[in-house]
């Protein structure tokens, strides 16, 4: 009897997760950085955020010492939660570029579990903002879950493909295949600005993160030159990889080519290349030319931004049952001001959208917050 009770209840919540959907409701808010108050940083922006196998959820963020500009100098400024999000560790300053105009510029963080790394990529002097520099791209590793890090190594001196290779990765994370082809590659994508070329453009490695090459690209239309407002430019992008083994891609739609909203790409080769018949533009998710996210969660595919045709406000959670062809229902997460978001996992029935959020009421967005959502 208490066996038939059992499959009982198990039916009436598939009945009402069949019938209703899910529910999210947010359950935390606060701050984990504060422009003006932490470190004596003027703003923090950029946040890319990851949960560890081991529980820990990290998130790093650009602490831009003298002003918002993104061509200022900048410290790497990273925080941590052993349980859920509800306490974190004090602030630590990873890496700074000194004084140097356009120094940091992240980023992407990843988790290699073929070799236990917490991984963050970062550029240095990137694209147009580089005054005559040359463009490092970086890697930092962490091997007990972001308490302490290896000296950051410049994989562009490694890897003759990267050098100088005016690439930006995220905003947000990289992915390690679990499935194939390619199963256990690691794959970053970002986006390129220089004098001739702009496009979206990812790295690959099929050995560990030891070398790197270039691997999917989708350049922006004319290729070559310059491109203007509603041109095709599919820039600051993230990434999951699906059940069946292939890459979606969700990018900004830089210059609104067609549309105010997501670009929508696939890889079906591990990385290798973007299938170009897979590019559409989804009008459900509205943007305004900003870092949205995307989180593959169970059955669910999770996607935030700050949703508005023109304006870097109301910050939303959607999500979809079918890997985002539709989208079941949305969630306001801050109707305010405020830019980039990025989401992870924090344990089974929950997520979090970190975000830029401005400060006092001012206009340039200069706080992240951690919202945390409970699924069901």
């Amino acid at each position: 009897m208490v066996y038939i009770q059992n499959i009982s209840a198990l039916l009436q919540l598939f009945l009402f997760s069949v019938c209703f959907g899910l529910k999210p409701e947010i359950v935390l808010e606060q701050v984990l950085f504060e422009g003006g108050s932490q470190g004596e940083v003027y703003a923090y922006r950029i946040p890319v955020a990851t949960l560890t196998p081991k529980g820990t959820v990290v998130v790093y963020v650009e602490a831009r010492k003298y002003s918002r500009a993104d061509a200022k100098s900048k410290f790497l400024a990273g925080r941590s939660s052993v349980d859920g999000g509800y306490n974190w560790s004090d602030m630590a300053f990873l890496v700074s570029d000194l004084v140097t105009n356009d120094g940091i510029n992240l980023g992407a963080t990843l988790y290699n579990a073929e070799q236990s790394e917490l991984l963050i990529m970062f550029t240095v002097c990137a694209h147009r903002l580089c005054k005559g520099g040359v463009t490092s791209n970086y890697m930092l590793k962490s091997v007990d879950d972001g308490i302490s890090w290896q000296p950051p190594v410049d994989i562009s001196k490694a890897n003759p493909a990267l050098f100088n290779y005016s690439w930006t990765a995220g905003p947000g994370y990289g992915i390690q295949k679990k499935l194939e082809p390619h199963r256990g590659r690691l794959v970053v994508c970002g986006h390129t600005v220089n004098e001739n070329y702009h496009g979206l453009d990812c790295i690959i490695s099929d050995d560990q993160g030891v070398t790197w090459k270039r691997g999917a690209s989708q350049p922006s239309l004319p290729k070559y030159g310059t491109i203007k407002s509603g041109g095709f430019f599919a820039s600051e992008v993230q990434i999951v990889e699906l059940k069946n083994g292939s890459i979606l891609f969700n990018a900004r739609n830089a210059l609104k080519y067609q549309c105010a909203c997501r670009i929508i790409l696939r890889s079906d080769d591990g990385g290798d290349t973007i299938a170009f018949d897979s590019i559409y533009f989804d009008a459900t998710l509205v943007d305004p030319t900003d870092a949205g996210a995307i989180l593959l969660h169970g059955d669910y595919l999770f996607f935030s931004n700050a949703a508005n045709a023109s304006a870097r406000k109301n910050i939303t959670l959607r999500w979809s049952e079918n890997e985002g062809k539709t989208w079941d229902g949305a969630l306001s997460i801050y109707p305010g001001e405020a830019a980039y978001s990025t989401l992870t996992s924090v344990d089974e029935n929950h997520v979090a959208v970190v975000y830029e959020r401005s400060m006092n009421g001012k206009s340039d967005a200069g706080s992240i917050w951690f919202t945390l959502v409970k699924i069901n």
